[in-house]
């Protein structure tokens, strides 16, 4: 089902007024950012806020805790939304309204992923597919995951910004609704 732009970035807004105090950072990304008329889904990509608590036991260790995955969990109990299986890194929310369904991909990322994964999951799909021939012809690889811009020895190159891989990739920077 096609929901209009402003449907699902109401959807997306709430959400991350919802997310955003218990991540590092949150972002809309996919078709909602590269601003089509009409979305499929929402896709979100967050670096949560992990915090490191001290255990119980006689050691004292220091446990983490993933803000997010907790915010995640009290929304849904809410009635917000459910969730629904997903691979690892990503998970998928189903936000019912009276007559629809909207689904909510969340993707984790890190500060090294940031900006790799924000540029791969705002896509679209045969704008990557240029994107990683082109690191191909440069000895390069764009991970399709987003985890990163490599040299052809796994090394990961810097990146600051989409600029940056643009530069990289020595490509003129596209704003996102440019990338179909």
């Amino acid at each position: 089902m096609l929901f209009p732009y402003h449907v699902a970035l109401c959807v997306a807004e709430d959400l991350l007024s919802e997310i955003g105090p218990f991540c590092l950072r949150a972002e809309i990304v996919g078709s909602l950012r590269r601003g089509r008329p009409n979305v499929h889904d929402i896709d979100i990509l967050a670096i949560p806020t992990i915090l490191c608590i001290s255990s119980t036991d006689k050691i004292g260790s220091l446990l983490p805790r993933n803000l997010l995955e907790l915010k995640i969990s009290r929304i849904c109990q809410d009635g917000w939304c459910s969730v629904e299986p997903a691979p690892p890194g990503h998970k998928r929310l189903l936000r019912r309204g009276d007559e629809d369904e909207l689904t909510v991909d969340l993707y984790v990322g890190t500060e090294e992923s940031w900006w790799t994964k924000l540029l791969v999951l705002t896509g679209s799909r045969v704008h990557n597919l240029n994107l990683a021939l082109r690191a191909k012809e440069l000895g390069l690889v764009l991970r399709p995951d987003g985890e990163g811009l490599e040299r052809q020895d796994g090394s990961r190159l810097p990146v600051e910004s989409e600029e940056d891989i643009f530069r990289a990739l020595r490509l003129p920077f596209r704003p996102p609704q440019w990338r179909e």
